[in-house]
């Protein structure tokens, strides 16, 4: 079988993401995207897209950052990961909120959060961290392509390290604004994948819009997660 490692390439794009948490102010820059047939990343982000694949797997990432303004932390970090296995819709690997205390600009932002990405054939894993010290967290999504065919991908997902149930909930509330942080699963079901930019923007800001909604209706089921010191 032919393995295919290349390196990612960078290449600019304006992000319709930048605005879905901030409609009100200006939106912070160009986003990047990061695409290659198969291989692995890390690096800092920016508001936009990373993704890798192979013929076999493909995973992407969209998120944006929007600036902890001084006495106003109500701002999350936005992070969509998304899983391509073959012969199924694109989908969503998660969905996760950050609420963080970082000010700046959106580089200084960004340089607090990175991202570790690597998929070769059937296999791949897609990381995300952020914070420092005790206040820092990192949530780690795994797959594999089933060889049955017809048998849906196998999937993974660790925070701090922990095992957690995916069949509690895809979205997650990631809270680092203060020493130690909290992490909240929510029982929401998210829809099928948006197809392109427009779709995503429009999509995924009725998916918190909605998750906000019910958050505050209590009909979204919310479970700390406990984690070891």
């Amino acid at each position: 079988m032919l393995h295919v490692i290349s390196r990612l390439s960078i290449v600019a794009k304006v992000s319709l993401l930048t605005v879905l948490l901030c409609p009100c102010e200006q939106a912070f820059a160009q986003g990047t995207k990061v695409s290659a047939g198969g291989g692995s990343s890390g690096a800092f982000l920016g508001p936009g897209e990373v993704g890798g694949g192979s013929l076999q797997l493909g995973l992407t990432m969209n998120f944006v950052f929007a600036r902890a303004n001084e006495g106003n932390l109500s701002r999350p970090a936005l992070f969509c990961a998304f899983s391509y296995p073959p012969g199924e819709k694109k989908r969503f690997a998660y969905l996760c909120l950050v609420t963080h205390r970082f000010a700046g600009d959106q580089v200084d932002v960004a340089g607090q959060f990175r991202h570790r990405l690597h998929v070769l054939d059937g296999e791949g894993e897609l990381e995300l961290s952020g914070g420092a010290g005790r206040s820092s967290f990192n949530i780690l999504y795994a797959t594999s392509v089933n060889p049955t065919f017809g048998a849906p991908a196998d999937e993974s997902l660790t925070i701090r390290k922990m095992p957690v149930n995916l069949a509690g909930g895809r979205v997650f509330l990631v809270d680092i604004s203060g020493d130690t942080p909290v992490v909240e699963q929510v029982d929401y079901p998210l829809p099928d994948a948006p197809a392109g930019d427009q779709e995503f923007a429009k999509k995924v800001l009725k998916i918190v819009d909605d998750l906000k909604e019910s958050i505050a209706a209590g009909t979204a089921k919310k479970v700390a997660l406990k984690f070891a010191d």
